[in-house]
């Protein structure tokens, strides 16, 4: 519930997919949150991008529970392309890909 409130609170929806709502296509209710579901890391970065997003909107340094939650997800990853067989899923290429772009952002 946490995640559904950090998203629906916060202006990320409408900033990063304009054009969906003219499509009456919700890409966060309908991919992002069921992967996020099945994903720990995924779930993880969501909720630490989302958190983060609202704090620095509202000039506020990030908080230690958003931090807590960007540990995990380098411990997921980090578990996940160390293991005998790296196991790199979706989830895992979407985790790495939104952490890159929330560093550039």
């Amino acid at each position: 519930m946490q995640l559904i409130y950090l998203i629906d609170s916060t202006s990320i929806y409408e900033l990063i997919y304009s054009l969906e709502r003219y499509a009456d296509y919700n890409p966060v209710t309908e991919t992002w949150l069921p992967m996020a579901f099945r994903d720990a890391a995924l779930l993880h970065c969501l909720i630490f991008c989302a958190d983060s997003y609202r704090q620095l909107s509202e000039s506020r340094a990030e908080r230690p529970e958003a931090v807590i939650h960007l540990k995990k997800v380098i411990e997921i990853v980090n578990e996940r392309l160390t293991a005998p067989v790296p196991n790199i899923t979706d989830g895992t290429i979407v985790v790495v890909c939104t952490l890159a772009h929330s560093e550039v952002c």
